[in-house]
């Protein structure tokens, strides 16, 4: 299993209440499928056990950190619930590219352009950098996804 990064803040994502014939241990093993189909797209993600028996599941790359978290619980009365956390977080390999990359375009707009523009052109950067450092949608989707599946829905 992958060392989890514990600066990484894992929020409560949804829960799926679903009704189920199988037993404990299958219906796991079939949330530990639908997980896995719902990491990286095109391909399986790895899905583990944490210390806590909960499923794990990272889906992170060089520039961002994420995690999805499955608890499940049941059968009662012939009903699981699957508590999904998520986490998400910008690498610091991502932060230096980005700033690094921000101060070059602020020193060549600086050389080539008018003052006017170049205003314009810290303006914009400043709200593209922001947009590059928001939270991921992926993971969130991700989630919903898996708690559409689960209760039966596409």
């Amino acid at each position: 299993m992958e060392r989890i990064n514990p600066k990484v803040h894992i929020m409560d994502a949804g829960l799926a209440y679903y009704k189920s014939a199988l037993i404990y241990e299958d219906e796991l093993a079939r949330v530990r499928g639908v997980m896995s189909d719902n990491g990286y797209i095109g391909k399986k993600t790895p899905v583990s056990n944490d210390t806590e028996g909960n499923l794990f599941m990272s889906f992170s790359n060089p520039f961002r950190t994420r995690y999805i978290k499955c608890r499940l619980s049941g059968p009662q009365d012939g009903a699981f619930a699957a508590e999904f956390k998520e986490g998400d977080k910008n690498t610091v390999l991502k932060l230096v590219a980005l700033s690094i990359a921000y101060v070059l375009a602020v020193i060549l707009a600086a050389k080539y352009f008018p003052w006017w523009l170049l205003v314009l052109c810290i303006i914009g950067l400043t709200i593209l950098l922001a947009a590059c450092l928001a939270p991921s949608k992926l993971a969130q989707h991700n989630v919903r996804k898996m708690i559409r599946t689960l209760n039966g829905r596409k």
